[in-house]
């Protein structure tokens, strides 16, 4: 949620320096979430069989939002780098 939150005071005040720390922030989120996902002690597997991997949900909310806030970062990356300008048009 607080990533949602940058984004968006990003996009209302954005300059070249806010960028920079919104990709900063962006990346130590998206570390945060894969360490926890990977030394994530809960229970990961669960022994109903709905799809092809049998993952608990919350083990499956902490991946996906790891996926999703990398995606985010890679675009913020673009973004920084003047690459391309998709996630902030300027």
């Amino acid at each position: 949620m607080a990533c949602v939150g940058l984004y968006f005071f990003q996009s209302s005040f954005g300059s070249t320096a806010i960028y920079m720390i919104g990709f900063i922030l962006q990346l130590s989120a998206t570390l945060f979430l894969v360490v926890a996902s990977l030394t994530y002690k809960g229970k990961k597997y669960t022994r109903w069989s709905f799809t092809l991997y049998n993952t608990t949900f919350r083990y499956d909310i902490i991946v996906i939002s790891a996926i999703v806030n990398a995606l985010i970062a890679f675009l913020y990356g673009l973004n920084v780098f003047g690459i391309n300008n998709v996630i902030f048009p300027h």
